[in-house]
C-alpha cells in the first residue's frame, strides 16, 4: 500500500508542477472556465487553472480509499507493499485523469490550438 501511495502522490505533484509551470509562464490573465456547445461560456482569472490538480488530489483521496476498502474485503493486510492488480486499474485511472486535467490546463489556456493537439 505504501508504494501504491508513492505512485498516487507523485502523479499529483507532477500535475502541480505542469499547472505552475503553465500559470508562471503561459497562462494569461484570464482563462477559460467553461466550455459550451457553442464554445466558450465563461472566463475568470488564472489562478482558477489550480481547480484541475485539487480535483486530482481529491481523486487521489477517493481512489485510496478505495484501494484500502478493498483490501479490507479481500483480507488482505494494508502493511503488504504489493500492488494488487486491481490497484494497479485505480493507479491507470488516476494517471488518466491527470492527463484529461492537463490537456484541459493546456486547452483553458489557449495552448491546444497553437499546439494542434486537436
Amino acid at each position: 500500500m505504501k508504494s501504491f501511495r508513492k505512485i498516487i502522490w507523485i502523479i499529483v505533484a507532477i500535475q502541480f508542477v505542469f499547472t505552475t509551470i503553465c500559470f508562471a509562464f503561459f497562462a494569461p490573465e484570464t482563462v477559460i472556465t467553461h466550455f459550451g456547445f457553442k464554445g466558450i461560456d465563461s472566463v475568470g482569472p488564472r489562478y482558477m487553472l489550480f481547480l484541475e490538480p485539487i480535483c486530482t488530489v481529491i481523486s487521489g483521496l477517493l481512489i485510496i480509499w478505495v484501494a484500502k476498502v478493498r483490501r479490507r474485503e479481500n483480507g488482505i493486510k494494508e502493511n503488504m507493499n504489493v500492488i494488487m492488480p486491481a490497484e494497479g486499474m485505480l493507479l491507470t485511472g488516476h494517471l488518466l485523469i491527470a492527463v484529461i486535467m492537463s490537456v484541459l490546463i493546456l486547452d483553458q489556456i489557449g495552448l491546444t490550438h497553437i499546439l494542434q493537439l486537436y
